[in-house]
């Protein structure tokens, strides 16, 4: 899962899952950002594809979501990233395939 760079804070978890189920990401202005949620994913959720969304109390406003730990629609993204099978890289140093 190559979710985000800084998966560790709530918004490189966000950002970089609506990035992975390709959505478009507009850097953040006065706070918010301007995401495009692709139809099917806007669906599923049930709400509009176009999202206006801040991840502290400071810049919210009308029509601007402000989305913390809890919120009905990060809950529903861990349960959707829960579902999703985990990648990894493994590595073997100094194999030998010359011996038994």
């Amino acid at each position: 899962m190559n979710v985000a760079q800084d998966s560790t804070s709530l918004e490189g978890l966000v950002l970089g899952y609506y990035r992975q189920i390709g959505a478009l990401v507009e850097p953040p202005a006065y706070g918010a950002y301007e995401v495009l949620l692709p139809d099917d994913a806007a669906a599923r959720w049930g709400i509009t594809p176009h999202q206006k969304i801040v991840f502290d109390a400071v810049h919210q406003k009308n029509g601007v979501t402000f989305l913390h730990y809890g919120h009905a629609l990060v809950e529903t993204i861990v349960e959707e990233l829960r579902g999703q099978s985990a990648n990894g890289h493994f590595f073997i140093n100094n194999v030998r395939p010359d011996k038994p």
